[in-house]
């Protein structure tokens, strides 16, 4: 049995003004693709490790920076996520 790297990536949640009701809103739509997601809430960011997701989504890595993305424009009608590429 192989087992694949492991596949991070930090997400910044770029709020037009601190909102922590919002702020969580988002988490959650990150914990919809990954159950993985560490939460920091100094910065409005987070870390999702994205290993387990990638096999369920059936995506690579900037698939799911893609899905995510999709989702936080369509549920909450604005851009406020920077996912960079991945580290895999």
């Amino acid at each position: 049995m192989t087992t694949s790297p492991r596949t991070l990536m930090r997400i910044h949640f770029h709020l037009p003004e601190p909102d922590p009701g919002l702020y969580e809103q988002l988490l959650a739509v990150v914990a919809d693709v990954t159950p993985q997601v560490e939460a920091h809430p100094t910065d409005f960011s987070a870390d999702a490790d994205l290993t387990g997701a990638l096999r369920y989504w059936q995506q690579d890595a900037a698939g799911l920076v893609g899905l995510i993305r999709l989702r936080v424009l369509a549920l909450h009608a604005s851009r406020p996520v920077r996912a960079p590429d991945p580290v895999e």
